[in-house]
């Protein structure tokens, strides 16, 4: 089970017939190569999307309609688990570690993403190149060449590269390329010509402080750490709240991808120095008249030893009905195609479909690297454990009004009986 389509991101796995294009069918190639080897038929089940949040709740219902019933519909499903975790704690999917040959660890999979979603040796879901949402939805930044080549300003590949690239550098960026431009104040006008830093979504704030270096919750042995508590943390969120300032024009939110002052039509008519978006806007974006470039989330500071990209939890996932008869000819297909996706289609989607038909340069190819190398997901997220503290920090960032200390003190308790209770559920 698959959606039909979900959020502009490239789902297909298993097109009708070979189209000419170099992502379809290789793809269809690689299926039928794999039909042909292990004697299976591939059959992608598509849902339609409804809408927001509904719809994702009422996939999830799908498999756990067929658990229940014992109907064995679905050998594997594309999952957006976060929108319903209880389809884990309740037992209706497969602890896919319990499932010999599926080295959802190994390169060809996408191991630190599984890593970070395996809770006491067990993953429920699993990310791999097999369906490309969760490449798709990685968080990046993009930023308007054309804008800072007349502005004089250096590209910023080489701060990527210098370890350089961090919350401060941003904000030095943004200043400079923030401009009233005759306008009497920074609210959206189409007919104006301000220029705003940043064009932003309302849940990227969040992205930059996952990029900073910061977690919510961390397990080790029998102890939960809360990450909110932590000074480095508030720090880190302070100096996202001075480079994301609504009220100098540092920042524009809007998450219209049609209106004309929505974030990525702001960016695209050079509106915007940057971009908080996800890798998926690259594609979006292939049409706009002005160069730009990617880079992933700077770091905090120099002393932060890695980047880190962001994946979003509302991601789709693969599982493993419980109702699935055979898993171990299911496990055989799966790593199968997740093998050879890697080697065969993956590199199309990141080297034709992404880097040449949407990203405009070499540097970016290279920033597009790191983002891949540097992705992570908070398994708090994807268990619903943090969503509530991380939509209470995007909107004081949003509303310029950030009372940090009180959100992580008011939100503790449950965060500790969530986790308590995911821990418990999954036999600990």
């Amino acid at each position: 089970m698959n959606y039909e389509s979900y959020v502009s991101t490239y789902l297909l796995l298993a097109p009708d017939e070979q189209t000419g294009e170099a992502l379809n069918d290789i793809i269809y190639e690689r299926n039928s190569k794999a039909e042909e080897t292990l004697n299976f038929v591939l059959q992608e089940i598509r849902e339609p999307y409804t809408g927001w949040g509904s719809s994702q709740i009422a996939l999830c219902d799908n498999v756990i309609q067929s658990v229940t019933a014992n109907n064995n519909a679905y050998d594997a499903a594309y999952l957006p688990v976060s929108f319903k975790s209880s389809i884990i704690t309740d037992g209706y999917l497969m602890d896919l570690n319990t499932i010999p040959g599926l080295h959802v660890y190994e390169s060809y999979w996408d191991a630190p993403l599984n890593h970070d979603m395996t809770i006491n040796g067990k993953l429920f879901a699993a990310s791999g190149p097999l369906n490309l949402c969760s490449l798709g939805l990685s968080d990046v930044l993009l930023f308007n060449e054309n804008m800072f080549k007349t502005l004089n300003l250096s590209l910023p590949y080489d701060h990527v590269r210098n370890n350089t690239w961090t919350l401060d550098t941003l904000a030095e960026y943004v200043q400079e390329t923030t401009n009233l431009n005759g306008a009497s104040d920074f609210e959206y006008d189409q007919s104006a010509q301000t220029v705003y830093g940043i064009a932003g979504h309302s849940d990227k704030p969040y992205a930059l402080l996952y990029g900073a270096g910061c977690y919510l919750v961390r397990k080790d042995n029998d102890t939960v750490t809360l990450g909110i508590e932590e000074e480095h943390l508030y720090n880190a969120a302070e100096s996202i709240a001075q480079i994301m300032k609504k009220s100098m024009g540092q920042v524009i939110f809007n998450n219209s991808d049609s209106a004309p002052g929505g974030y990525t039509n702001l960016f695209a008519s050079d509106r915007a120095a940057f971009i908080t978006c996800e890798l998926k806007t690259v594609n979006v974006l292939r049409d706009m008249d002005s160069s730009f470039g990617l880079l992933p989330m700077p770091k905090y500071d120099q002393s932060q030893e890695d980047y880190h990209s962001s994946v979003s939890a509302n991601s789709l996932f693969l599982t493993i009905p419980k109702s699935q008869t055979d898993p171990a000819r299911a496990a055989l297909i799966l790593d199968y195609l997740h093998y050879y996706s890697y080697h065969n289609s993956l590199p199309v989607y990141y080297n034709v479909t992404v880097s040449h038909k949407g990203l405009r340069n070499e540097d970016s190819i290279e920033m597009l690297d790191i983002v891949y190398n540097s992705r992570g997901i908070e398994f708090s997220q994807i268990f619903g454990a943090t969503i509530g503290w991380v939509t209470a920090f995007n909107n004081q960032i949003v509303n310029e009004n950030l009372t940090l200390a009180s959100t992580s003190v008011s939100n503790k308790n449950s965060i500790l009986r969530s986790m308590e209770a995911i821990f418990a559920s999954l036999g600990e």
